[in-house]
């Protein structure tokens, strides 16, 4: 958390992975409403919305959801950030 406050403070120095871990995090607590607003927080920046791990991790995190609209969509998006990356 100390490492997100320091990316709020410098929106320059964001780093996807601090949201992907807390996300995930979240998620496996069983908090998805958290989840997703880490997700959509993290995704937000340049470097986020070029993040395939981010974008994956939340197609699965929906996955286990069972929105499968949710799902293709982020799927999507990380193939949009890194096509190579599949």
């Amino acid at each position: 958390l100390q490492g997100i406050q320091r990316c709020r403070r410098k929106p320059q120095s964001q780093n996807a992975y601090l949201f992907n871990a807390l996300a995930v995090m979240a998620g496996n607590l069983g908090r998805l409403e958290e989840a997703r607003a880490w997700f959509e927080e993290g995704t937000a920046s340049v470097e986020g919305a070029a993040s395939v791990a981010l974008w994956q991790a939340w197609a699965v995190l929906e996955a286990k959801q069972g929105d499968a609209r949710a799902v293709r969509y982020l799927f999507k998006k990380a193939l949009g950030a890194n096509p190579r990356s599949r």
